[in-house]
């Protein structure tokens, strides 16, 4: 074994421990917006899913950038990334809204006169997980 493959096994066994956290991650951040255990018991999915699972996207935000800034960037590399995300974003907003909305927002509307839903809606959406 010359000495690129002993430096590429290290590496790889490296990036296999990161994808496998990006998986437990993932799984985590379903939970942060599902809270799976409310039905079962609100102080355990508070405690797993409000406050353990808090290192889940930070950890996507750090792990993507070790990913993207590797093999180094261009700007042709970078437009084509920031083109991507806002587009999954977008697909994935239009998606979320109308069952978020009314899911968590439409009894306000039912309860509260309109201007007051109005504020409430909006700043359920930009300021609550």
């Amino acid at each position: 074994m010359d000495n690129s493959e002993s430096q590429q096994q290290p590496l790889r066994k490296r990036i296999d421990a990161i994808d496998a956290c990006k998986l437990i991650a993932a799984l985590f951040v379903v939970g942060i917006h599902t809270a799976p255990l409310d039905s079962l018991s609100e102080s355990a999915n508070f405690t797993l899913f409000e406050c353990f699972s808090r290192f889940a996207v930070p950890f996507y935000f750090a792990s993507s950038a070790f990913f993207f800034f590797r093999g180094g960037v261009d700007e042709k590399k970078l437009w084509h990334y920031e083109r991507r995300m806002g587009i999954l974003y977008g697909i994935w907003f239009l998606i979320a809204f109308p069952v978020t909305f009314a899911r968590k927002y439409w009894v306000l509307f039912t309860q509260h006169e309109l201007p007051v839903a109005v504020w409430r809606t909006v700043r359920g959406f930009l300021f609550a997980s």
